[in-house]
């Protein structure tokens, strides 16, 4: 993490390595404290010319005020190896600041599904993996990747491995839920694969556009589902276009009453599926024709469920990846390894 003045960046640190092989964008997320609408943000890099950087004012995929996001640089404009120099400057009729931070690009992951965040070295989260999303963090000795209570938010990701993955691999990951959003009737959590980058913006607007295969929980849906989603877009009254999915379980119909029933109630508070403090492994099988999503959580009522489903793949080629929407949490493992047998 980087922090001059009223600029923090996420998944920046001044000097360090960044992760980059995921996607071709690298998307640059951070905060503006105590931030204006009257102010701007633009950014440089190197000796380029400047460009706007997209604020948010906290109804939008950034999800709350002063959060701002970089989605103009591109991979190919950056030399492995070598040391960037990115330029940020904030003015405004009340204040100005400028902050330079140097980084250099990496790409860590074997070209083939081989992955394992145990074995990754690194002391900040972009070292280790790239941010596509969120405010998130890194604890070392055991590895261990935090969406922290009070950083919830739309999408919050995490992208691992390489742009060029095609299938027949293994996805694992381990987590424990360690908070909701306060507000929000809905969460969501699970793997991603075949993440390909959001649209870009101008730095006028940050796009939602996503296209991705999805292996996940939803509060709102049936629970378990294996979507795919091109160009995913959204329509006024929140219609969603662009999305298939290909598949569905729940986890327990008595929960899932009794959660959507509290949710439409509009007076009582939330009762979620799976409570605070439960500890999930999610794993999911992507290979040509078929995909197994498979979920187990830990507890007095603990739960273990499968969803194993035929599965054309429109996207041929994309990283993977772990999502967690208006969740806390504490991802313990998380890897990809190729399927045998």
């Amino acid at each position: 993490m980087f922090r001059s003045g009223p600029i923090e960046i996420w998944n920046l640190t001044d000097d360090g390595p960044v992760e980059v092989g995921p996607q071709p964008l690298v998307p640059i997320v951070g905060r503006i404290h105590d931030w204006r609408p009257d102010e701007q943000l633009t950014w440089r890099l190197d000796d380029g010319e400047p460009a706007p950087a997209f604020v948010s004012t906290g109804a939008e995929r950034l999800s709350w005020h002063g959060d701002f996001a970089i989605d103009g640089l591109l991979r190919d404009a950056l030399a492995e190896g070598e040391v960037h120099e990115l330029e940020l400057r904030l003015d405004g009729p009340a204040r100005s600041h400028r902050a330079e931070v140097k980084f250099r690009p990496i790409a860590t992951a074997a070209p083939e599904p081989s992955w394992d965040l145990a074995a990754m070295t690194g002391d900040e989260v972009e070292q280790i993996v790239q941010v596509i999303e969120g405010r998130w963090s890194l604890e070392t000795e055991p590895n261990r990747l935090r969406i922290e209570p009070g950083d919830e938010g739309y999408d919050r990701i995490i992208a691992f491995g390489r742009d060029t993955y095609t299938g027949d691999y293994l996805l694992d990951t381990t987590f424990t839920i360690d908070g909701f959003a306060a507000g929000k009737r809905f969460h969501a959590f699970g793997l991603l694969f075949k993440w390909r980058p959001h649209r870009q913006g101008d730095g006028t607007h940050l796009p939602r556009n996503w296209t991705s295969g999805l292996g996940i929980f939803s509060s709102t849906g049936p629970g378990l589902a294996i979507r795919y989603g091109e160009d995913v877009h959204y329509l006024p009254g929140g219609i969603r276009v662009g999305n298939t999915v290909v598949g569905t379980r729940r986890l327990d119909a008595l929960r899932w009453a009794a959660s959507r029933a509290t949710v439409r109630s509009r007076l009582l508070p939330v009762l979620p599926q799976l409570p605070i403090g439960t500890r999930v492994r999610m794993s999911l099988e992507v290979e040509d024709g078929r995909h197994r999503l498979s979920i187990e959580t830990e507890g007095r009522r603990s739960i273990e469920r499968h969803l194993e489903v035929e599965a054309p793949e429109p996207i041929e080629t994309g990283c993977v990846g772990f999502m967690a929407a208006w969740t806390a949490v504490t991802v313990e493992e998380l890897r990809v390894s190729p399927l045998t047998g």
